[in-house]
């Protein structure tokens, strides 16, 4: 990515004005090395909630079509077509996020 100019000037302009980071003896490497790591350990149950979600969500866009009149389009099925739209795409957005790498 290429860095403009007044990018560049803010970036220098926090360096100048930056105070420096004074030492806290509270911090020592021990205190660190126990303060709670975030667990990987949870990921797959957040995949797992993903995929039964998206299986809900594959079962009520068929259930939703299924049942669907194509003779007749009323306000209450375009209600129901964008509240499952809204939720197919939270829980395909929620499962691309748990899919990717957070390192």
């Amino acid at each position: 990515m290429k860095r403009s100019q007044e990018d560049s000037q803010i970036v220098r302009l926090l360096k100048e004005q930056s105070r420096p980071v004074s030492e806290n003896p509270w911090f020592t490497p021990r205190v660190l090395n126990r303060l709670p790591k975030s667990p990987r350990s949870t990921r797959w149950v957040w995949a797992l909630i993903c995929l039964v979600a998206g299986v809900l969500c594959l079962g009520c866009w068929l259930w939703l079509l299924r049942g669907q009149d194509v003779t007749v389009f009323t306000i209450r099925d375009l209600y129901h077509f964008i509240i499952m739209s809204a939720i197919t795409l939270a829980v395909l957005w929620q499962g691309i996020v748990v899919a990717l790498p957070r390192d």
